[in-house]
């Protein structure tokens, strides 16, 4: 038999199910009644072997929480494209049968097919679509709490020279060359970069303002001359009142550039390059020029400097060999105790660039 109590301001119940004794708070109960209705209504399933979990079918969940998705994530196409590989494994399995020894055959037949990090984005999916089941209570447990992920490795970023820079956008069509451009000196993402509007953008004031960011909060980047005057321009040759990037011959906006971008690196010898690797060159830029963390951070979008201190701030081998370069004093401005000059050579830094290049 359960129980009904009150406990820190909210209603609860206590009940018995399977040999545990589970305790919930009652959502939206005002009085003891409420509370109470909410019990009985438990113990009546439980009795009647009617638990929503001993019938609920894995892909009928799945598409439950795709729904779900794609009304309270940015994420959902991700969630989407996990979810397929999910529903084709657990299909016509009830969710109380998926143990912790049938997720990790999962883990077994999906690493011979893709990467480690993407098993790891189809584990999380799985374990938060079942997390909100806990919620709603179809099952008890989570059976994914118990798998391991498997390890990541440290997403290898690329940081272009000067020349390099130079001939990207120099080989590159039209928008994509604007595109380019505006990533090196904004840091902005893809995705922010090609939802432009004439209105985020203000010429008075130097700045843009980017609406749909990845932490969902909008922010301001200022605008710098080189920006500015490839905007300028695209506005002379864009017929569009609204979007920056607009598409004349298909009259829509524009929302992809990767074949243009990738035919752009592979024409420079870049192929390997991702465009997110500009938005690492442009804060790498700032760094190694002096600009403080907290500004990049800021620019950039972070919600803590400690991301931006381990994603974007390592230095290259020649920027080493310099910082500890300048600790050296120069031989025309330092004397000994003696007043003789105190001349450094400066061929050891010299061979250091040379082997750090």
């Amino acid at each position: 038999m359960g129980s009904v109590f009150w406990w820190r301001g909210k209603w609860c119940v206590e009940y018995l199910k399977e040999g545990k004794h589970i305790r919930k708070v009652v959502k939206d109960a005002k009085s003891r009644r409420a509370a109470k209705i909410y019990l009985r209504k438990i113990e009546e399933e439980i009795a009647n072997n009617k638990y929503l979990g001993k019938e609920m079918l894995f892909e009928i969940w799945a598409d439950k929480y795709q729904k779900w998705s794609e009304i309270n994530k940015r994420s959902w196409k991700r969630d989407k494209l996990s979810l397929k590989y999910l529903k084709a494994f657990f299909k016509g399995k009830k969710l109380e049968e998926i143990t912790p020894m049938l997720v990790e055959s999962y883990k077994d037949e999906r690493i011979k097919k893709v990467k480690g990090a993407t098993v790891n984005r189809e584990l999380a999916c799985l374990k938060h679509m079942l997390n909100l089941a806990i919620n709603e209570d179809l099952i008890l447990k989570n059976p994914v709490k118990s798998v391991r992920f498997f390890r990541e490795e440290e997403a290898q970023f690329r940081v272009l020279s000067s020349s390099e820079k130079e001939k990207l956008i120099m080989s590159s069509n039209d928008y994509v060359s604007v595109a380019i451009t505006i990533a090196l000196h904004t840091g902005m993402r893809r995705g922010e970069i090609l939802n432009l509007t004439w209105k985020n953008i203000d010429f008075e004031k130097n700045y843009i303002r980017v609406e749909r960011t990845k932490s969902g909060r909008p922010r301001i980047i200022p605008m710098n001359s080189a920006v500015k005057n490839t905007l300028l321009d695209m506005a002379k040759k864009n017929a569009h009142p609204e979007y920056v990037f607009w598409n004349k011959k298909w009259q829509n906006p524009i929302h992809d550039i990767k074949n243009g971008f990738r035919a752009a690196c592979e024409k420079v010898g870049l192929g390997k390059l991702r465009f997110h690797d500009l938005r690492h060159t442009f804060a790498s830029d700032l760094i190694m020029n002096g600009i403080d963390l907290v500004t990049v951070s800021q620019i950039l979008g972070h919600s803590n400097i400690s991301i931006t201190a381990k994603r974007y701030s390592h230095p290259t081998p020649v920027h080493k060999v310099k910082a500890v370069e300048s600790l050296v004093c120069k031989p025309a401005d330092v004397q000994d105790k003696n007043g003789q000059e105190n001349f450094t050579d400066t061929r050891l830094t010299k061979n250091l660039i040379k082997a750090a290049n």
